[in-house]
């Protein structure tokens, strides 16, 4: 009897140790209770609770972030032992999905990676169009196009040189009628490496809507166009130069500029170059019209200046300016000889007295005279009864 309890007692024990390897061998439980924090507008932490696992279980918990037309390798990854981590301040312009996974560090019979916990931030295009320009070097302007629906629009930013969480409000708005559009900010505190964080928000019915949108400054040059210049260099050679944009976070070597340029008339086509000469072959037969645009390099930034206007040089140029003297001087001419007119126009068009009635009168008169009418009248001659009479008795 002792030795079948003996054997029972083997068997239960060798179940267990089989069933507690199997268990330590399998998948660690995913975190619990995981969910979004948002410290501010732009600011999310993710917190989550530790899965049941033994208190020997050390383990690291992995968060990746992908984003829509991410390739796998392009994703972030981020590891940490606690059971909450703060991610980067972030735009709300497209939708982004965090997966959390528990991973083991040292755990008993060497568990792998649990399955993982989904997290969404839903993107809020509550206006569309949404573009910022980095004019000057403390200059920026953002504007949008807002939907039908969103009324009581507001808008906040807060830039990476103040402290996480202090946004501010717009300070200078941009309108078209009473609807706000944008806004304008003047600081000198501006630099092209700073990221910018816009809220916009207004109301759609009874509900608060909040686009959010983040910008690097870098990437969102609008430098002033450029001035064109030329200087002929001996008979055949025409210099072109353009000045540098006024812009003193750029650097001369950030800039390239394209040219667009005609030849008596003719298209050359776009030319690129990276400095603020070019040399064209001249000939004196023909004008020249020079437009330019400066663009900012990719290892400075993006973005580049409107074209600039037209400039004209050579035959062309010199007779619209003759024509412009000539229409002036005739004009002049024209005007001088009104005025003299207008001056001395009774000098120039005697004003002739009207005649006096009787006058008038009697010299009609005199120039007339009428001709006698002729008159003809048919006369009959009819005896009188007395002499018939007469005749009768003397017979």
């Amino acid at each position: 009897m002792s030795f079948l309890y003996w054997n029972i007692s083997v068997v239960l024990s060798f179940c267990c140790v089989c069933m507690t390897a199997g268990e330590e061998a399998g998948e660690l439980p995913a975190p619990v209770d995981a969910n979004i924090l948002w410290e501010s507008p732009f600011c999310p932490t993710i917190n989550w609770t530790k899965p049941n696992i033994s208190e020997k279980c050390v383990v690291n918990y992995t968060i990746e972030e992908k984003r829509p037309g991410q390739r796998t390798d392009q994703q972030l990854s981020r590891r940490t032992r606690n059971t909450n981590y703060t991610l980067p301040c972030m735009s709300q312009e497209e939708d982004v999905t965090f997966t959390i996974t528990t991973d083991p560090v040292d755990c008993p019979g060497h568990r792998s990676k649990s399955k993982p916990v989904s997290l969404q931030v839903q993107s809020s295009a509550e206006v569309k169009d949404f573009r910022l320009v980095y004019y000057t070097h403390q200059t920026v302007n953002w504007t949008w196009h807002p939907l039908d629906n969103v009324t009581n629009l507001q808008s906040y930013y807060w830039s990476t040189d103040r402290p996480q969480g202090e946004v501010e409000r717009c300070p200078q708005g941009i309108f078209r009628g009473l609807q706000l559009i944008g806004c304008h900010v003047n600081s000198n505190k501006l630099n092209s490496t700073m990221y910018v964080y816009i809220l916009v928000n207004g109301t759609r019915g009874n509900d608060i809507i909040n686009s959010t949108f983040k910008r690097v400054l870098k990437d969102c040059f609008k430098p002033p166009p450029p001035e064109v210049s030329f200087r002929l260099e001996g008979a055949n050679q025409l210099e072109l130069s353009f000045t540098k944009p006024d812009f003193p976070a750029i650097k001369d070597t950030c800039f390239d500029y394209e040219l667009d340029y005609t030849e008596c008339g003719k298209q050359k086509g776009r030319v690129k170059v990276g400095s603020s000469r070019y040399m064209v072959q001249y000939s004196s037969r023909c004008g020249y019209s020079v437009g330019v645009q400066s663009v900012v390099k990719a290892w400075c930034g993006s973005g580049g200046s409107e074209p600039s206007q037209r400039q004209e040089y050579g035959p062309a140029r010199e007779l619209s300016v003759v024509l412009v003297v000539v229409c002036v001087c005739v004009l002049l001419w024209i005007c001088a000889l009104l005025f003299f007119f207008y001056k001395y126009k009774e000098r120039l068009l005697p004003k002739i007295p009207e005649p006096h009635l009787d006058s008038f009168k009697g010299l009609m008169e005199r120039l007339y005279v009428p001709t006698p009418e002729r008159v003809e009248i048919s006369l009959e001659v009819c005896p009188s009864n007395t002499d018939v009479d007469n005749t009768q008795q003397i017979s």
